[in-house]
């Protein structure tokens, strides 16, 4: 009776074992279940929230035609000057010397005497055309000076009817004669020049008359 009984308690035991065991089996059953009923909502949910940007799997190669580009014309720009703003104190010009050019043509008169060109008296001198002239520039001919009369002569320069007058500011008529004495039916080479002012300005053309006097 005793060996029963506790093989009875035996058997009790082990199916009380049993049951407790199913119970931990199927708690982690439902917790795997769970877990795995989790993981899937999750899934599902990052799968709608992220946006579904193309792979570069889904675009087919493309080729891309030659492209004929157009010449354009570039409109001209003005670029700002930064110094254009700013003030800069006035300074006066320099005071250079003007470039234009003087042409002249003046008339020669002699009083008891006769200008020729050549040594020989066949050409006479009734003008001297001085041609262009530049500011600081002068320019020289020589001339025969010939004593027409019975006596001897000594002989004088000067300058009238300057046009325009204010020419004779800046024109200055010169010559080599040192006072020698012309004996009669004698002649004297001298050499006038005419010199420019460096400041001349206004003035592009003119004229004057250079007189010589013999006197005996």
């Amino acid at each position: 009776m005793e060996k029963k009984f506790s093989l009875k308690r035996l058997i009790e035991k082990l199916f009380g074992l049993v049951s407790k065991r199913g119970r931990i089996v199927r708690l982690i059953f439902v917790i795997v279940l769970v877990v795995l009923l989790s993981a899937l909502l999750c899934g599902l949910m990052l799968t709608q929230l992220t946006p579904n940007y193309p792979t570069i799997s889904e675009k087919p190669n493309q080729v891309v035609p030659n492209q004929v580009v157009p010449n354009q014309v570039v409109p001209n720009q003005v670029v700002p000057n930064p110094q254009a703003n700013s003030t800069v104190p006035s300074q006066p010009a320099p005071n250079y010397p003007t470039t234009e050019t003087i042409s002249n043509v003046g008339s020669l008169k002699t009083i008891d005497i006769e200008a020729y060109w050549d040594a020989n008296l066949t050409n006479r001198v009734n003008g001297i055309n001085w041609g262009l002239l530049e500011p600081g520039g002068q320019k020289s001919f020589s001339i025969y000076l010939h004593n027409e009369g019975n006596s001897a002569v000594t002989l004088s320069e000067s300058t009238s009817n300057w046009n325009p007058s204010a020419a004779a500011t800046y024109l200055t008529l010169s010559w080599n004669y040192n006072g020698q004495i012309i004996e009669a039916d004698k002649n004297l080479q001298v050499t006038l020049t005419l010199s420019v002012s460096a400041n001349i300005t206004g003035i592009t053309s003119f004229s004057f008359d250079i007189i010589v006097v013999g006197t005996g």
